[in-house]
């Protein structure tokens, strides 16, 4: 799927992720790609913020989105080549917050979020980076909860393949806690000419492992 001809790229994080780890994964992604070129670097509450930056951002760009960044590049589709990971479907708010603390746990299991050394490290500095952003922008996060339950990245998907949007993936992990699609989501996007993966790790493994999921999914 990936263009070699595609000049700018932007990755956009998810709900309550700070700036150190979208700049984290930016940069990962911009080594990469090996393009020489930098890799712009947005959180969700940088989207809420200024939706008219983003847009410009992804224009003509390759775009790599985290969870509720997703809505960014579906809501106004301008990008030449888009990888949506982890993205929403609707779910009950009060799920989505319950299994929160869920996910936060996982991170640190041996086994499960944990695989490495390292990614304790990386696990702390999430965690870390995540308390600071909701802390210092919690109407552009918590503000966001009920627009995130309810969005269906599928059907965002659906609608921008069927008016010729550029080639996009979406990607969900096998130890979603939040967006594990059933099969009749996944069927849905199927029929409608939708790439989809599903590829080992958790929720948040873009900002764990994000080599590794870039090499996972073909990036």
């Amino acid at each position: 799927m990936m263009s070699k001809n595609i000049k700018s790229a932007s990755y956009i994080g998810g709900f309550g992720n700070g700036r150190s780890s979208a700049e984290s994964v930016a940069e990962a992604l911009e080594k990469r790609l090996g393009t020489g070129r930098p890799v712009n670097a947005f959180t969700f509450s940088d989207y809420i913020d200024d939706p008219d930056e983003i847009e410009r951002a992804t224009n003509g760009a390759r775009v790599v989105t985290h969870s509720a960044g997703a809505m960014a590049a579906l809501e106004r589709p301008n990008f030449a080549e888009a990888h949506i990971l982890s993205p929403p479907l609707p779910r009950n708010i009060g799920s989505l917050v319950f299994r929160s603390g869920i996910k936060s746990a996982r991170m640190f299991i041996p086994g499960v979020g944990v695989h490495l050394p390292s990614d304790i490290v990386a696990a702390a500095k999430y965690s870390a980076g995540a308390v600071a952003e909701l802390a210092a922008h919690p109407k552009k996060n918590f503000g966001q909860l009920k627009k995130i339950a309810a969005f269906n990245a599928i059907h965002s998907a659906v609608s921008a393949v069927r008016t010729g949007e550029n080639p996009l993936q979406l990607v969900w992990t096998e130890n979603d806690v939040f967006f594990s699609p059933t099969a009749s989501e996944l069927e849905e996007a199927r029929l409608a000419g939708v790439d989809y993966q599903i590829v080992p790790g958790e929720h948040d493994e873009v900002v764990l492992r994000p080599d590794q999921l870039f090499e996972d999914i073909g990036l």
